[in-house]
């Protein structure tokens, strides 16, 4: 081995070159080969549909058991669910939709993709307020949703990324 910096030879044990000082970058034996994540800028429009699918997926889920926990309060304790619990409770299952969804999609998916679930929970969101002819809160209640599905996208990546290291 020679030293990068002035050329005389030197042991590949050497930290430090005998003749200027200079440190050697030493060759870590049994180091992990560094996994490369691939940060996309392009739009993977199957992993929208994918995204839309386990959001689906998430959405019977979720209200499956905010159901069952629902009918034992109300069978147990006698509670009157009125309109505004009703919309709190709603309002509740939906943010964890978007955020468990979100999860799942930036863990499942390869690479790193944050705007694949964001942009399906817009869909999604738009095309339920087409449904119920709401069209005028349909261009702004998906942003909301957007950005809760973002936010759990980016903890499936983070959470990808760890488990690969």
């Amino acid at each position: 081995m020679f030293c990068s910096q002035c050329g005389v030879a030197s042991l590949e044990s050497d930290v430090f070159c005998g003749a200027c000082g200079f440190k050697h970058e030493q060759p870590i034996k049994n180091k992990p080969k560094p996994v490369s994540i691939v940060k996309s800028t392009k739009l993977d429009i199957s992993w929208v549909f994918k995204s839309i699918g386990i959001f689906l997926l998430t959405f019977m889920v979720v209200y499956l058991v905010a159901g069952f926990m629902l009918l034992v309060l109300i069978e147990k304790y006698r509670i009157d669910i009125d309109k505004t619990l009703f919309a709190v409770l709603f309002s509740t299952c939906n943010v964890f939709v978007f955020l468990i969804g979100g999860f799942i999609t930036g863990y499942l998916s390869p690479g790193v993709t944050l705007k694949e679930p964001a942009i399906a929970v817009a869909v999604l969101a738009t095309l339920s307020n087409l449904v119920t002819l709401n069209i005028a809160v349909s261009l702004i209640v998906w942003i909301f949703p957007y950005y809760i599905a973002y936010f759990g996208a980016q903890y499936g990546e983070k959470l990808q990324q760890a488990r690969r290291v």
